[in-house]
């Protein structure tokens, strides 16, 4: 006759669970506090304002948070492809090389007037490769007449 392990007897079935909810209550961790949106950085007029081209598209410039006279812009490339900026209203053109950077040292000096402006890669404009610059006039210095 063969024989089969005998049936736990309630008080030791009762001392498994016990010693299960132990464990199970041992592994669990505080509630998870709520996630938070993320932070967005607020622009810092005291840095260049950046364009970023990517793949077939310019980043923060649709439009752009608007951008001072007296600021440098930077477009930089963060793509293996050519890119070029055009700037409508402008004489402004000038290729981007893969993974390179122009600097307007002075936005003033390519708009002379603030505004809105308008601006594209002449080799991705078919794929929706454009952008809108905003331009502002230069706030008055600290301590000046009109401050």
């Amino acid at each position: 006759m063969r024989s089969f392990p005998a049936r736990p007897t309630v008080p030791a079935a009762l001392a498994w669970a016990a010693l299960l909810l132990a464990l199970a209550a041992s592994c669990r961790s505080t509630p998870a506090k709520p996630r938070t949106s993320l932070s967005v950085i607020p622009d810092d007029p005291r840095f260049p304002y950046v364009v970023t081209a990517i793949d077939y598209h310019f980043h923060d410039a649709h439009p752009s948070s608007p951008i001072s006279q007296d600021r440098v812009l930077l477009f930089r490339s963060a793509s293996t492809n050519r890119h070029n900026v055009t700037i409508e209203g402008t004489t402004y053109t000038r290729d981007l090389p893969p993974l390179g950077e122009l600097r307007i040292d002075r936005v003033g000096t390519v708009f002379s007037h603030p505004g809105r402006y308008r601006f594209f890669c002449r080799y991705h404009v078919d794929r929706g490769m454009r952008g809108l610059l905003v331009v502002v006039a230069p706030s008055p210095a600290p301590g000046s007449p009109s401050s």
